[in-house]
C-alpha cells in the first residue's frame, strides 16, 4: 500500500511547555520529494483518522537525522516491512 515505508514507530514527544504527544515516526526505505512526503503523510492520516477520539490527535515525522535515530531506538516499531526483518 505504502512501498516507500521500510517502518514505522510510535512514541512520545515531548514539548517545550512539558506536555507530550503522540507522534508516528516514518522509515523510509528510500528518497522521496517534499511533495511525496506530503502525500504519503496525507494518506496515512486519512488511513487513521477513523479509530482515533475525537479529542485525540498525532503527528507524523520522517525519521531524519539524530531525532530520527533517537525514535529507532525508544519507539515502538508497529510496522517493518517483512523483507527487513531477521
Amino acid at each position: 500500500m505504502f512501498p516507500a515505508i521500510a517502518a514505522l514507530y510510535c512514541s512520545q514527544m515531548a514539548t517545550e511547555g512539558g506536555s507530550s504527544h503522540s507522534v508516528i515516526g516514518i522509515d523510509l526505505g528510500g528518497t522521496l520529494t517534499a511533495k511525496q512526503r506530503k502525500g504519503l503523510v496525507r494518506s496515512l492520516a486519512q488511513a487513521i483518522r477513523s479509530e482515533l477520539k475525537e479529542t485525540e490527535s498525532i503527528d507524523f515525522m520522517f525519521l531524519d537525522g539524530s531525532i530520527g535515530e533517537q525514535i529507532r531506538t525508544s519507539g515502538i516499531p508497529i510496522f517493518v516491512k517483512p523483507d527487513l526483518l531477521g
